[in-house]
Formats: structure tokens, sequence, C-alpha cells
């Protein structure tokens, strides 16, 4: 960025050309008039207008080889004259002149060339004067020899004054000049000695300038980054939005721009920098066609890029240590999650575990202690049934063979012998089926526990599922202003499966004791058991084969549903909507059907449509 001393001093200079441009245009004596480096026209004053007899419009922007006459255009003195005021930078010599009529005149010429700071051609200055022939002399001198003299002082003080004025201006701009490269000597000093890189950078990607601190940066001497391209160090994946960002500043979209971008150092390292760019333009002088003026200062033009460069590698390295540190901290913290989560997993396979271990030995003991008397009891009552027949056949032949005494009689009477005689064989019969039915309990109870098989085995679905229900038989009864639940019982052709039978009818007991639950919450509460049939408590149990490779085994209720919060937590380990004594939720069954047995354990429910539980299971275990 210019200091305020380089704006003042640019100001003034602009001032001091606008001045001197002005004197110029003015001049009507001599013909003044500015070529570009390649001899075309770029300003015209109103003595050329005088004296050629072209108006700045019809002039600019034509070569200057128009106002020569055929013969000297054919012997190229037009372009001698040019070539050697290019290399002498003055020449003064004299000619025809065409005007813009045809006629031509004799002219004395002055041609000066224009150069830049640094020394390149910007241009010629040409100044014209008319000067009579011999045969024009006399002509002239008929007409008009008393006024010569006076013509030629007036003449000779216009150029003296604008001599005098010209130098005036000259010494105005060195001193300006002076200024200039005082504050360029100032802004080298700073430019040198600054603690972040600075580089002047060419509209096509050159660096023009560097200074010591961006070379120490990217670890290039001045010389090599000099004869380079700013891509050519940028690192791929940034160069399209540094160039983007240039494109904008071209296009005047923005005024300047920052990015965080990375730098390839010679030796393959890369550098992270933050990067401010902002553009520099020049003003050059245009011609306004729709005007009569024939100089105008208008046009901005993009010369060049500044570049600030930070090196900010310290600052990503704390960057990129810190968001290691939150990755490790987020691992960590994840790893906390899943070791709590598998916790409480283990906690629940434990406090299953003690729960079944437990019930098993208690329904094992149970079984074993309830199979020894009822079998022993159930054993006897054919035998106790032959004796009971023996014996009243007995008591028939006694009253055929020997008449009843009063006393016999009498005690017939009293214990009602026709009736005892024909409900004694009725009650040894309810006591078989008693013991049957006490049989069929143990037996369910031990294939619900199967306490002695902790291994895979190939057991029948449907058993587990019928020692189940068994077991829950007197929940499924009627009570006290409940009905009867249906099990409606829909099993297909199953092969046996290999699984940990106890575990999974665990599995059955929880989701069909659940339902029980439902269905008593339903319609206890509801005082709806009178409904119709077709609304009476049911659970539905249906068993499929799918694709000969897995077993379904689909269980559901007819019982008030589930919220969707509560059906996505169903399985959450000690997630339960019961009192604490109740259970331990449907984690448990979750685990041993998906992790003990590669299956799947799902559920849809809606508030007042039911639940249903579906439970897929590989038909062998790998």
């Amino acid at each position: 960025m210019a200091t305020p001393e380089l704006q003042h001093s640019f100001q003034t200079l602009l001032q001091t050309e606008e001045n001197f441009r002005s004197l110029v245009e003015n001049v009507q004596d001599c013909a003044i008039y500015m070529l570009d480096p390649f001899g075309h026209v770029i300003s015209w004053n109103v003595g050329a207008e005088k004296i050629m007899g072209y108006k700045a419009p019809e002039v600019i922007g034509r070569h200057f080889s128009c106002f020569f006459i055929k013969e000297d255009i054919e012997q190229g003195l037009p372009e001698r004259e040019l070539e050697i005021a290019k290399i002498t930078g003055r020449v003064e010599l004299e000619g025809w002149r065409l005007r813009a009529d045809g006629s031509r005149f004799w002219a004395s010429v002055v041609v000066t060339s224009l150069r830049g700071e640094h020394g390149e051609l910007r241009g010629f200055v040409k100044i014209i004067q008319k000067k009579n022939t011999a045969k024009e002399a006399e002509e002239a001198l008929k007409i008009a020899n008393e006024s010569q003299e006076m013509q030629i002082d007036q003449r000779t003080a216009v150029l003296k004054n604008i001599i005098k004025q010209l130098l005036q201006q000259i010494r105005e701009r060195q001193k300006i000049e002076t200024q200039l490269r005082d504050s360029e000597q100032r802004f080298r000093a700073i430019f040198d000695q600054a603690a972040v890189g600075i580089s002047q950078v060419g509209l096509d990607g050159r660096w023009l300038m560097v200074n010591q601190r961006l070379c120490d940066i990217v670890g290039y001497s001045a010389s090599e980054l000099l004869q380079s391209k700013f891509q050519d160090i940028t690192h791929p994946d940034d160069i399209a939005a540094d160039c983007e960002y240039k494109r904008q500043l071209l296009a005047g979209e923005i005024s300047s721009y920052s990015m965080e971008k990375r730098y390839i150092r010679k030796d393959g390292s890369i550098v992270w920098v933050n990067l401010s760019v902002s553009l520099v333009s020049d003003t050059s002088p245009i011609k306004n066609q729709d005007s009569t003026d024939s100089l105008h200062y208008l046009q901005s033009v993009p010369k060049y890029f500044i570049s600030v460069i930070e090196d900010i590698s310290d600052r990503k390295a704390a960057e990129q240590a810190l968001a290691e540190s939150e990755a490790k901290l987020r691992k960590q913290a994840t790893q906390l999650k899943n070791a709590l989560q598998q916790l409480k997993r283990t906690q629940l396979q434990l406090i299953h575990s003690e729960k079944m271990s437990s019930l098993g030995q208690l329904v094992a003991g149970i079984a074993h202690e309830i199979n020894n008397p009822v079998s022993f009891i159930y054993g006897n009552l054919d035998y106790a049934a032959h004796y009971i027949t023996d014996l009243l056949h007995l008591v028939k032949l006694y009253q055929q063979q020997y008449p009843a005494t009063p006393t016999i009689q009498e005690f017939q009477d009293k214990i009602d012998l026709d009736f005892l005689r024909e409900d004694a064989l009725k009650l040894l019969s309810s006591m078989k089926q008693g013991a049957e039915r006490i049989s069929q309990i143990v037996l369910s109870l031990r294939n619900f526990s199967r306490h002695d098989e902790a291994l895979l085995k190939e057991v029948d679905i449907h058993s587990g599922i019928e020692s189940t229900l068994m077991i829950l038989r007197h929940r499924l009864q009627p009570k006290p202003g409940f009905p009867a639940i249906q099990v409606i019982k829909d099993f297909g052709n199953l092969p046996k499966v290999q699984c940990y039978a106890s575990q999974l009818n665990q599995v059955f007991m929880n989701i069909l004791s659940n339902a029980i639950d439902a269905l008593e919450e339903r319609y206890i509460t509801s005082n709806i058991c009178s409904m119709p049939c077709a609304q009476c408590p049911t659970i539905h149990i249906r068993t499929e084969l799918l694709d000969g490779e897995r077993v379904a085994i689909y269980i559901a209720d007819n019982g008030p549903g589930m919220t969707e919060e509560v059906r996505a937590r169903l399985f959450d380990p000690f997630f339960t909507t019961k009192s604490v004594s109740r259970g331990l939720g449907l984690s448990i069954s979750y685990y041993i059907v998906v992790e003990q047995h590669g299956g799947e354990l799902t559920c849809f429910s809606q508030p007042g449509k039911g639940a249903h539980f579906a439970i897929v299971i590989p038909l062998r275990q790998k």
C-alpha cells in the first residue's frame, strides 16, 4: 500500500502534468502532438489543427506518415525519423509536410523520444513550425513585409514563454521524482526487513519482487523465485481457489482477499501460510472518441498484485494437535460408553444367568421331588382300581348269598352303598387324570428349564412354545372381571432347530408374559371384557420356515400397543415400563436371539393396535 507521501507526490505529479497538458493544447503557433511508440497520433493541440488542417477526431489513431509527401514515404523517411529520435533522444530537421486539403508546406520539425522510469520507450513528442520557402517568402514579403519582424518577435516571445514554462515543469517534475526515489528507498528498507513475506506478482503469476522473509518461508532464493510463478510452489489443491480470487480482483468484484493455503518448500515439505492479496493498478491515457478534447486520463490498467504472506505452520500444528486430542478424547468417550453398555449387558447377563441357574435348579428339583410321588401314585392307581373292583364284587356276592342284618342294612343306608359303588371308580379315574396332569406339568417344567442341556442341541421349537404355554396356563384362564385369553396357534412344518433351548424358552416366556400383562392392562383397566369375541384378549402364535435356512416365530397380541418412543427403547438394557420387581425388560431376550443365536428380534407396534414380535433364528448355528 502506498504511503501518504507517495500518494501526495503522485497527486502533485498528476496536477503538474495536467497544467502542462493545458498549456500545450492551447499553443496556436506550433503544431504539438504526441505519438505512441509505433507512430500513431495520440494527442493533437489547437496549433496542429490550425497548421495541419485536421480536427482532433480526424487524426487521433492515424499513423503520422499521413503528413509526409509520397516521395518521402517511399524513401522510408517517417521510420528513419523515429529511429533516430529513439537512438539520440532528439532530432531536428526540415521538410515538406501535407495539410488535410492536400497542399504542402515547408516545416521545421523537432522530434523528442519519451521514456519511462526504467528507460522503456513510452512514445514521441513532435513540434512542427511552418517555414516559408524562398518563393513563399517573396510572396509573403509582398503581402506582409512590414509585419514580418513583429510576427517573428511575437513567435519568439511565445516560444520563450513556452520554454520558460516547460523548464518550470521540468524542475517540478525532477523534484517529485526525487521525492519518489526517497519514498521508494524507504519502501525498499521496509520491504526487505519485514517480519512477513512480501511480494509483487505479475498478472501472469510470475514473481516480480520478493523479500528475504518470503525466501526463508519457502526455502528458495530470490533469483529462483523470480524465474518461476506462484503456481509452481503452490499446493495443487489450493491453486484453483487462489486463481479464482485473483480473477475476482481483476474483474473488480472484490478489492482484496485473504486465504489460508499451502506452499511446497524447496525440500518438499509443506508450509501453511495466510495470504493477503490486493491489486495495484495504473492510470493510462486514452482518447474518448465521443469528445473533441485531445487527451483524457480515464482508464485504470491493472499492473501487478501485492501479496503479504504470514507463516502459520505453528498455529496449524497446534490446531492439528488439538484436533487429534479432541478425536482421541471422542474415541475414549466412545470406548467408555461402549464399555458402560457392555458392563450393563454383562450385569444383566449375570443377573439373568443367576436367575436362570437358580430357576433351573429350583424347577429341576421341584420336578424331581414331585415326579417321584406322582409316579408312585400314578403307578398304584391301576392296582387300587382292581382292588376296589374286587372288593365291590365281593360285597355284591355277600349281598346275594347272605341277607343283610339290621345293623349292616343301617350302615349301607348311611354310606349310600349304591352311590359309593358307582362313584368309587369315577373317583379313581379323576385321580388318574390329575396324576397325568401333574406329570405333564412336571414334563413342561423340565422342558422349559432344560437344566441338563446347556449346550447346543437340536430341539422341537413347538415343544418349547407348548411348555411355556403350559406354565403360563393359569394366567390364561378366566378371572373375575376378566375373560380367558384366547391363544391361536398356527404352527408351520418346522424341522428341529439347533439352539440353546432353555434360553430360547426364556425368550418365549418374556414375550408371552408381556403380552398377557398388556392384555390384562387393557381389558381390566378399560372394563371392556364384555366386548364381542373378535375383540376379546387374544394371542396369536405363528411359525414358518424361511428360505430353508431360518425359522420365524411370530407372537402378536391385540393389547394397547406402545408409542414409538417406548418401542425404540424396548431392547435397551434395564429399560422396562414395569416395576423393578417384575422383570429386567426385553434386553436379555434381544441378547439371546441376536448375540447367542445370530438371529433377529424386532417389534412392530402402534398405540391401540397391539404388538407384533418377530423372532428369526438360523436352523444351524455357525
